[in-house]
């Protein structure tokens, strides 16, 4: 029984770490998130004007991203917003971000 427990474990977390490194892979060559995070991506460039007053929506964002793919997710779409920023001829967002979300996901 715990066997089993043990190798379901392992197959769940290299489950995960796979979606991980596949989301990091496709920011790298920049291309887009699936709909969901690029929809967060957006959503993080939207807030940008509110990052240093009042991070609150921000840092939910990032702890809801943790919840569903740990820190790898989280740099990725980070990592899109600041894509997005620089195609629109914006100042980079990622210290920023850095910020509100410190102490999440450690």
């Amino acid at each position: 029984m715990v066997f089993r427990r043990l190798q379901e474990w392992r197959v769940r977390r290299k489950v995960v770490r796979a979606r991980r490194r596949t989301l990091v892979r496709l920011v790298l060559r920049g291309a887009p998130l699936p709909p969901t995070h690029e929809a967060d991506a957006e959503r993080l460039v939207e807030l940008r004007g509110t990052l240093s007053a009042d991070h609150d929506d921000v840092r939910e964002l990032g702890e809801r991203l943790n919840a569903e793919g740990g820190r790898s997710l989280m740099v990725a779409v980070a990592e899109r917003a600041d894509t997005l920023c620089q195609l629109r001829n914006e100042v980079s967002i990622l210290r920023d971000v850095e910020f509100a979300w410190h102490g999440i996901g450690e």
